[in-house]
């Protein structure tokens, strides 16, 4: 099995020694999506399925969207549950944006199967299409440098461009489309903060050089945050790029799903 191994600078702001993020009260893990819908139709709403891995339960605990105020939460706290946002029509070209938080798991990890869908005015009348899925999931490694991660993940599917943020427990993060997602083409960068914070306050953070990616079902990316520098003697088949950073580096790796 072949490995395509990716490293890009990482860099986070100390002061007396600590990250100079401002803590949440809140611990469960917040992911926001800004889109701007590309459509032909008229756009009414979203639909997010969750599924747990291994069965474990989604606990949806908190959703926003200006573009769509009425929220309805589906089988909560069961191994699928579902979110439907609607409200205000979009018309194509205009932005959406949406918010949530989930639970995270005791044991400090996170995952799910996530698919959407669009709810739209058609010539035909409302209509509900698939509008693609993946898997996510982060965990904490033995050398982990903070208990969260902030994640930056930039995908075009379909000719729809999103800019997704993550604040997850751990700090590795992985992505892998569904299999009736098809290929996803996206850009991926990771950084370490010492608390979730606002979802305000994660679109103003200086994310590092993002690394470019495309990714088929059945194949996975993932991004580590490492404590020290990396230091890798790889086959050269095997490598496409590898760079080291002087306090911290990023592990980027891409491997087919076993």
């Amino acid at each position: 099995m072949k490995k395509n191994i990716f490293s890009f600078p990482l860099a986070f702001c100390l002061a007396s020694g600590s990250m100079i993020f401002s803590a949440s009260s809140s611990y469960a893990v917040r992911l926001s999506v800004d889109t701007i819908w590309t459509g032909t139709d008229t756009l009414l709403g979203r639909r997010f399925i969750f599924k747990g891995i291994d069965n474990r339960s989604i606990n949806i605990i908190d959703t926003q969207s200006s573009s769509f105020p009425n929220a309805q939460i589906f089988n909560n706290n069961t191994s699928e549950a579902s979110l439907l946002f609607t409200g205000n029509p979009v018309p194509p070209g205009e932005p959406t944006d949406f918010q949530w938080e989930i639970e995270d798991y005791p044991d400090g990890t996170f995952g799910y199967d996530i698919e959407s869908t669009v709810v739209l005015s058609t010539p035909n009348g409302v209509e509900e299409v698939g509008s693609g899925g993946f898997t996510v999931t982060s965990t904490t490694s033995s050398q982990s440098l903070s208990p969260f991660s902030a994640v930056l993940l930039q995908t075009v599917f379909e000719g729809v461009e999103r800019n997704i943020f993550y604040q997850v427990p751990g700090d590795t993060f992985t992505i892998s489309p569904l299999p009736s997602a098809g290929t996803i083409t996206g850009n991926l960068s990771i950084l370490p903060i010492s608390n979730y914070i606002s979802s305000e306050e994660v679109r103003q953070l200086e994310f590092p050089p993002t690394q470019s990616f495309t990714v088929s079902p059945g194949e996975t990316v993932t991004i580590i945050v490492e404590p020290e520098p990396v230091a890798v003697v790889p086959e050269p088949s095997t490598v496409i790029g590898l760079l080291s950073v002087t306090s911290l580096g990023t592990l980027l790796k891409r491997k087919r799903r076993v």
